[in-house]
């Protein structure tokens, strides 16, 4: 699974932007859930989907 994931990333947005995201295994409530950290990137970062370029800029994401 994280393999597969960590392709979908390098296809999507490039590996340059790998750094920044950081994918990791848990347990909760007794099941096992894949959880993705983001850091914010220092440039732009666009999503590729087939010949589609897409910007997202979210505003004041919060995790809390």
């Amino acid at each position: 699974m994280y393999l597969h994931l960590v392709n979908l990333i390098n296809g999507r947005i490039g590996p340059q932007h790998m750094m920044y995201i950081q994918p990791r295994f848990d347990d909760h409530n007794g099941t096992r859930v894949l959880i993705v950290d983001c850091t914010r990137s220092k440039a732009p970062v666009y999503v590729k989907e087939g010949n589609n370029e897409m910007f997202f800029c979210p505003d004041r994401v919060s995790a809390n």
